[in-house]
């Protein structure tokens, strides 16, 4: 697992800067719209095509590797390039069409998805929606080019699309919405999906990629990537739906509430998409490769290694973030026409959803577990279940918490998720985890809660003021001093993966 590792700490860097730029987009839109109807109607348009149609990038990305490897091994890697031209076409042909069915209905849409919206934000999100509504067939292509870089080996870039995403919409923030508004910047955001696709070519065509037109779909390859990939779909359009409960339900609770939700969500899910995601990435391979070979003791312990690595990197930063989460938001996002208000709202999202950030990463990394024994379906009926109990608890818990009530209620079922597939996983191969885990988890949770209280006490003392520069540091501070307490009690409790982890990062020290 070294050498994943390795490449799992240069991904991560290279998704950092992405979703570091990300959050300087939103405080730039908090700055300029605040948590307005302009803000929710935008942010509510660019979920339709960014959440629904992520389904189909997930099942892209998990399907097409597999085949695409098996290709090239047995034909050569042209092959396996005129079978990503074949997937391209069949896709973009499929999206094109679903656009031109959906753009008439946008007001109905809008209607469904937003139903606590006023007359004016129905309006206004229908016709951002137009535009936005082209969005999705970029992030599928793009979703594709990703999966062929990634089959040639090339995790960089694709990776790399989020940086100039970032930068393209921060500059339609900037430049267009000072002349056209909101309106402006989603005609931007469109563009900026492009770019998904344009920072992947220049990799591919040193690899002697050409793309190739064809619309000849009666294909085998072409069939058993769908066969493959609708399961994943049908698995992640069901965590879409839970954030368009999520969205159905909160817009009811006033203005601002979406806004407030989504900017928690994306500082939550920080935490997933940079850590636990790239090493999720690195380490599907083996999976794959240890479940073909039926080599069981070592997919077993791939999989309960990676799982202690996501818990031990993901613990003092979901800490951090609680104990910090209004100063957080405050450096982020509160200016202009985002108030104190806004942030008070948006750091009660967030705490709740911090609860769940760990069930989260376990639960991918169960989900990889199923994909890589070939069993798509089993995903697909706990994110069902998943659904049902969000539903369920979203109702119970919104009358009584509010906004608060809406996070509570998505991190308790993805727990419950994470729990019925381990249960799955584990009658289907055996036990995951050893004696030694038990132990294991005893000592991170005294770690969390020795982290939590140091850095309480480190916030209090460290008094800044209500500037960005004084926050900054206050932010860098308490955490620097909470890492390193959560460190400490690491290595006093002879925590081995502290060890491991030191070893990795002299070997990419080396590297560099």
């Amino acid at each position: 697992m070294n050498n994943s590792s390795i490449s799992a700490i240069k991904i991560m860097v290279i998704t950092l800067i992405g979703k570091m730029l990300g959050f300087m987009c939103d405080s730039i839109l908090a700055y300029k719209f605040g948590a307005s109807e302009e803000t929710d109607a935008y942010l509510t348009a660019i979920m339709i095509p960014t959440v629904l149609f992520a389904s189909l990038a997930a099942g892209i990305n998990t399907s097409f590797i597999p085949i695409f490897s098996h290709i090239k091994e047995e034909k050569g890697l042209n092959a396996g390039f005129h079978f990503g031209n074949k997937i391209l076409n069949f896709i973009g042909f499929f999206m094109l069409l679903l656009i031109l069915i959906l753009l008439p209905f946008t007001v109905q849409l809008t209607k469904v998805i937003a139903p606590g919206f006023s007359n004016d934000g129905i309006n206004l999100t229908s016709t951002l929606l137009k535009y936005s509504l082209f969005m999705s067939i970029f992030v599928v292509l793009g979703a594709v080019y990703s999966a062929i870089t990634q089959g040639i080996g090339k995790f960089g870039i694709s990776n790399f699309k989020n940086v100039s995403q970032n930068i393209i919409i921060i500059i339609s923030i900037l430049i267009l919405g000072s002349f056209w508004g909101i309106e402006g910047v989603t005609i931007g955001t469109v563009l900026a999906m492009v770019s998904h696709i344009l920072v992947q070519i220049p990799a591919l065509r040193k690899s002697n990629y050409k793309y190739r037109l064809n619309f000849k779909f009666r294909d085998k390859d072409i069939w058993e990537f769908c066969r493959l990939a609708f399961p994943i779909m049908l698995s992640t359009s069901f965590l879409a739906i839970n954030l368009l409960i999520d969205r159905i339900l909160v817009s009811g609770l006033g203005e601002g509430s979406v806004t407030a939700l989504t900017f928690a969500n994306k500082i939550n899910q920080l935490v997933y998409g940079v850590f636990i995601l790239s090493l999720i990435t690195v380490v599907f391979p083996d999976f794959s490769k240890y479940a073909n070979e039926k080599n069981w003791e070592k997919f077993l312990d791939l999989i309960s290694n990676t799982i202690k690595y996501t818990i031990v990197i993901t613990i003092p930063i979901v800490c951090v973030i609680i104990v910090l989460r209004i100063p957080i938001i405050k450096l982020l996002f509160e200016n202009g026409s985002f108030t104190e208000k806004d942030t008070y709202i948006t750091s009660i999202a967030l705490f709740y959803y911090c609860l769940g950030t760990v069930s989260y990463g376990i639960q991918e990394i169960f989900n990889r577990g199923f994909y890589s024994l070939k069993d798509t379906k089993t995903p697909m009926f706990t994110a069902f279940f998943a659904v049902v109990c969000n539903i369920i608890l979203s109702l119970i818990f919104v009358n009584i918490l509010g906004i608060g009530g809406i996070a509570l209620a998505t991190s308790l079922s993805m727990t419950i998720r994470s729990l019925l597939t381990y249960k799955m996983l584990s009658k289907r191969i055996g036990s995951i985890f050893k004696s030694g885990f038990i132990l294991f988890n005893f000592k991170m949770i005294l770690s969390f809660v020795f982290c939590y209280i140091t850095s309480e006490l480190f916030k209090e003392v460290i008094v800044t003021g209500e500037n960005k520069y004084s926050l900054l540091f206050q932010i860098c501070l308490v955490s620097i001093l909470g890492v390193f307490s959560y460190l400490t009690s690491l290595i006093l409790l002879k925590v081995e993966e502290v060890h491991q982890g030191k070893v990795l990062i002299m070997k990419l020290v080396k590297k560099l």
